[in-house]
């Protein structure tokens, strides 16, 4: 259906806005740790700035991989050799173009690095519009004007920024975009959706001044009309909004607003609302609708929808349109990645989580930074199994909690690079907090007959090659507990913590884990220990001085559902089917691919080939 209308738009979230935000940020992330910002290196040469085939990044990214996993030397980054990397002088009409591309890409970015330090961030700016090839694709778009509209916010708000604060950094431009961001602030841009003898949709406020022969009000239900601080993200606290007399003043306001509507109509009115809300919930109508209730004679109609017209319409929602796919590499390549695959869990929760998640971080894999929160755990992690191999050389007895909390410094300061100055003081003084009473707490109570970092490989299920890492295992005899440490909070694991539901029918990630390691001890032929049940160990407090433990007792139906998980993603992967994403709003990869890869049918047209 055609329409007309006027929305605002937040420039921040819009793949081209993003797009240059992750520029940004990259540079920032290299200007304060080089080459810590591989990661996005690798999604921002995807970009259709620089027109480098994904297949060649995919193969450099290999080949990084190879380097680091095989070599005995300093790992090297994607940025690094993609530098070193030899091309022609003078490219022949055989020689690979890709490669100059992405040497060229690297070049401008060395020079954005080298005068980022004597540049303001409004002169930067202008140098990355035009060394990174920002504004060259602007003015080939067929609706230029509207990417240039973009563009000019975008700069019009780092001017703003650089007024309030004349000697603001790069550092200190993504700090405020994340801030925004994280607040749901919006840097706003009207866009303007025109078709003749189209519907017109508009606010309430934008329909002041104009008249329509039907007239369609929606959404007039008691949260939307009749809240108080409708018209904002938030409700001021009633100590700081005052008297009983500002809630008259904004009810009031709200009917006159509510009058606008009503009256733009000539012919036909038709006032609705939902009878539920999103998560099932009864509404009440708007005050306002009871008013004209009251004082009329007509009366409420509840049109019921059909079950299958309800149905059809809840499944254009996960509709295979939403699913984007990616050009995989060639098939013998891939196949010869996949050479001697043996599978963790790790890559089977990645795989039923997405697909294509799948692909470019276990198949391609993709070069990524350290990450200061997975640094994190690994301190903690290291400080552990120093606490249970140091036993022996302490009469049976666990080090002090200092000591405890010295190894966990000593591998904080051995990765410092794997944080800023800021976060690095931050993360530090946290696990100088939790860590002590943790340790205190848990001492007298943990089994000491234990191994620790334990890594079980050539094991075989239903002919699947299987491999894990375990935190630790604790002996009873031949009866085992597994326990797996986990550093993130516990009211993100919930869901993870999950088995098979109607909902969720994969069951959630932890879950999964510890159903695998399960299955990889009791497949171990040379062994003959039996797993009771998978413990999860929550470093992190629920609140001051309160940690958690989750005990997942494993079902032989639990058993039978991952195996089956296993074998199931096994063959999918040996068949090459993970070109396909999840489509999930939320998903990374999915967005990832979306953002930059043409896909059939809509999501980013084919251009015609050349």
């Amino acid at each position: 259906i055609a329409v007309n209308t006027k929305r605002k738009i937040d420039l921040l979230t819009l793949p081209f806005g993003e797009k240059i935000i992750n520029i940004l940020r990259y540079l920032h992330m290299e200007l304060d740790s080089p080459y810590s910002g591989d990661e996005l290196l690798f999604e921002i040469m995807h970009y259709d700035f620089f027109n480098i085939a994904p297949i060649e990044i995919a193969k450099a990214s290999i080949a990084v991989a190879k380097e680091n996993y095989s070599n005995d030397k300093p790992n090297t980054s994607l940025r690094q050799y993609i530098s070193e990397m030899r091309t022609p002088a003078q490219p022949g009409l055989f020689d690979n173009t890709q490669n100059v591309e992405m040497k060229f890409l690297l070049s401008d970015i060395d020079y954005l690095l080298t005068s980022a330090v004597s540049l303001t961030l409004q002169q930067l700016f202008q140098q990355v519009t035009a060394k990174m090839g920002i504004l060259r694709f602007v003015m080939q778009q067929p609706d230029k004007g509207v990417y240039m509209q973009m563009l000019t916010s975008f700069f019009d708000f780092i001017k703003d920024e650089s007024r309030k604060k004349p000697d603001i950094s790069l550092a200190d431009l993504i700090a405020t975009i994340d801030l925004m961001k994280k607040n749901n602030i919006r840097l706003e841009l009207n866009q303007v959706i025109f078709n003749d003898n189209g519907i017109n949709f508009l606010t309430s406020h934008g329909s002041k001044g104009l008249e329509f022969e039907y007239v369609f009000l929606i959404g007039c239900d008691k949260r939307t009309w009749d809240s108080k601080g409708r018209n904002s993200g938030f409700s001021y606290p009633d100590t700081l909004t005052g008297s009983p007399d500002d809630d008259i003043a904004q009810r009031e306001e709200a009917r006159r607003l509510f009058y606008v509507a009503v009256t733009r109509a000539k012919q036909c009115l038709n006032i609705s609302y939902t009878r539920k809300d999103k998560k099932g919930k009864d509404q009440e109508a708007s005050q306002f609708v009871g008013e004209i209730l009251a004082e009329t004679h007509l009366e409420l109609n509840y049109p019921e929808v059909g079950n299958d017209d309800m149905i059809e319409f809840l499944a254009t929602r996960f509709s295979e349109a939403d699913k984007p796919q990616v050009e995989l590499l060639d098939k013998g390549y891939i196949d010869m990645l996949l050479q001697n695959y043996t599978m963790s869990v790790t890559h089977l929760n990645n795989y039923l989580d997405c697909p294509l998640k799948f692909y470019f971080q276990c198949l391609i894999r993709v070069p990524s930074g350290k990450s200061p929160a997975a640094t994190f755990g690994q301190a903690v992690h290291w400080a552990l199994n120093k606490a249970f191999r140091k036993l022996k050389e302490n009469n049976d007895e666990f080090m002090p909690v200092d000591d405890f909390v010295s190894e966990f410094r000593w591998y904080m300061f051995r990765n410092r690079d794997s944080f800023t100055k800021a976060d690095f003081k931050l993360r530090i003084d946290y696990g100088e907090k939790i860590l002590p009473p943790y340790y205190t707490q848990n001492v007298a109570a943990w089994n000491k007959v234990a191994l620790t970092e334990r890594s079980i490989r050539n094991i075989e299920v239903q002919g699947v090659p299987v491999k894990g890492n375990l935190d630790k295992i604790e002996f009873t005899g031949k009866q085992v507990n597994v326990v797996d440490y986990k550093t993130g909070k516990l009211k993100n694991a919930k869901d993870k913590l999950q088995s098979p539901t109607n909902e969720y029918p994969n069951g959630g990630d932890y879950w999964r884990q510890g159903v695998f390691y399960k299955i990889l001890i009791d497949n171990d032929r040379t062994n003959d220990w039996e797993v009771i049940n998978t413990i999860f160990e929550f470093v992190e407090p629920i609140k001051e001085g309160e940690y958690h433990k989750e005990k997942i007792t494993i079902l032989p139906a639990d058993v039978e559902t991952v195996t089956e998980q296993i074998t199931t993603v096994y063959q999918k992967i040996l068949n090459h089917e993970f070109s396909t994403g999840c489509g999930k709003k939320e998903c990374d990869w999915c967005h990832f691919v979306k953002s930059n890869f043409k896909q059939v049918g809509g999501v980013m047209e084919e251009l015609d080939e050349a």
